[in-house]
């Protein structure tokens, strides 16, 4: 059997991710059967490998072979990212959503000195009172959105890990595809699972597919759940492992 195979779709939402493979290879034979992959839904004229192994985002790349907990061979890709495009879509949504607490603190003062402005006008209203505005809440997540907004990411890659069984009727597996940020003060390091959009990030070359947006949503939940008891920002919490 050869070792190129045409795929014509591959599903990363389901936990199986099935190549073709041949029998009797060695490690480095393994690392062969995941490159030599052609997606024909995607891209019929490149292989995996070539897509891997040509990434402008990529400032360099490296293939390993190992093993896992269940003595399973392993092929990792990992992919070690210029952190400037990501860092700059992390600084314009986070900059964003701080910017929307402050217009909401300044909405919420608008409309007191309005009443306020309309009840001193009726001062003959015997329940007319002026009110102060509280805006404790909204002004805590401010400085929490702020926060955010501060951190800088330092460091992005991307590791993606196959199992290789060789004999089996389906010999590689995709076991795992993350995306790992570093950000600067230490004290974060988050890792981002990849889900269908796996194969455009990997063929596409661009960030329309990275994952930090789904980091900047959960980061901003947080905020708008613990601040602002927005329901569906709770909820959606609630839905995160």
């Amino acid at each position: 059997m050869s070792k190129r195979k045409v795929l014509t779709g591959l599903f990363i939402s389901c936990p199986i991710f099935i190549l073709a493979g041949c029998d009797n290879v060695s490690a480095s034979d393994n690392q062969e059967i995941i490159k030599s992959q052609v997606l024909s839904n995607i891209d019929s004229t490149k292989t995996l490998g070539a897509a891997l192994e040509h990434r402008q985002r990529c400032e360099s790349f490296k293939w390993e072979d190992g093993a896992d907990e269940h003595g399973r061979q392993t092929i990792t890709y990992t992919c070690d990212m210029s952190a400037s495009a990501t860092n700059d879509i992390w600084k314009r949504e986070m900059t964003r959503f701080a910017n929307g607490y402050a217009s909401l603190i300044e909405s919420a003062k608008r409309s007191i000195d309005q009443y306020n402005e309309a009840c001193v006008a009726n001062g003959s209203d015997p329940y007319c009172f002026k009110k102060e505005p509280d805006n404790s809440k909204l002004k805590e997540g401010l400085s929490a959105a702020k926060k955010l907004a501060g951190n800088q990411i330092i460091k992005v890659k991307q590791v993606i890990i196959w199992s290789v069984l060789p004999g089996t009727e389906h010999p590689v597996r995709l076991l795992s595809a993350k995306y790992y940020f570093d950000f600067n003060n230490d004290s974060q390091s988050w890792a981002k699972q990849q889900g269908d959009n796996l194969l455009k990030d990997i063929y596409n070359n661009n960030e329309n597919n990275n994952p930090i947006i789904g980091l900047i949503s959960y980061k901003a939940a947080k905020v708008n759940c613990s601040y602002r008891e927005i329901a569906a920002a709770c909820n959606y919490l609630k839905l995160k492992p």
